[in-house]
């Protein structure tokens, strides 16, 4: 008897173990992927409807616009003419102004209560009509503004004209030859400036006031005699004092010869 009742007691208790089993599968919860299948398709259900009806709303919006602005039409139609004024012959036009500022008004309104989906064309003002300007005097090459300036002759630069003249047994050294004049030349630096440029040999000391010339051309003062040396003329007149101050201009003639 023990153990029939053993034998049933594990018997109930497997079937309670399938029971719970079965329950378990049957109460699983869907997948996620499940989940968001429906909802989406719930949403797309949703505002397929709510399309609908709003289509449906603006239909009956329009019906009743389009109604309202006929009626309207037909009463300013109905109405009774312009009347004559007998003192001055002229018509009196206030109905037909009232008439034309309700038609414009309702025209406004229907246009203002159109439905946001329908696509119109924006009204562009088109520029009033300009005469045209008669364009700048351009060149052609480069298209702009050209402005015609005086030719303005250039000075040629001043200068003046040197001789070196040796003794008779060596003759010219250096002929008569245009020097350019630099700011306030002497007549000793056109010299130093002369014989550097013709490569001439030259020796001299002092400056300004105490300016001397001892040798030119490897010639010196008492090489032929106690009279002998270089002296210079400006303009044809002979210089008695130092050519280190003496000023020159343009179109002086200096010369330089050697004194027996």
């Amino acid at each position: 008897m023990f153990q029939q009742r053993k034998l049933t007691v594990l018997l109930s208790l497997f079937c309670l173990i399938l029971l719970l089993t079965a329950c378990g599968e049957k109460n699983v919860p869907a997948s996620p992927t499940e989940e968001i299948k429906t909802s989406s398709i719930n949403k797309e259900k949703t505002e397929k409807s709510v399309e609908k009806v709003e289509e449906e709303q603006i239909e009956s919006d329009s019906k009743q616009q389009a109604s309202t602005v006929t009626s309207q039409a037909n009463q300013s139609e109905n109405k009774e003419p312009a009347v004559k004024d007998s003192s001055d012959g002229s018509t009196n036009t206030n109905d037909s102004k009232v008439d034309s500022n309700q038609t414009s008004e309702v025209s406004k309104s229907s246009e203002a209560t159109k439905p946001a989906s329908t696509n119109t064309p924006p009204v562009t003002n088109s520029p009033p009509a300009t005469s045209p300007s008669k364009p700048a005097a351009t060149s052609p090459a480069t298209g702009t503004e050209t402005k015609t300036s005086p030719v303005q002759e250039q000075k040629p630069a001043a200068s003046l004209t040197l001789s070196i003249t040796g003794p008779k047994d060596r003759g010219t050294i250096l002929p008569a030859s245009k020097v350019t004049i630099q700011g306030d030349d002497t007549i000793f630096a056109v010299l130093l400036r002369i014989a550097k440029q013709k490569g001439i040999q030259l020796e001299t000391r002092g400056s300004g006031a105490t300016a001397y010339v001892e040798g030119i051309d490897n010639i010196y003062e008492f090489d032929y005699g106690m009279k002998s040396g270089w002296v210079f003329t400006h303009n044809g007149v002979s210089i008695t004092k130092s050519i280190g101050t003496i000023k020159v201009k343009d179109g002086d003639r200096i010369e330089c010869f050697y004194n027996e």
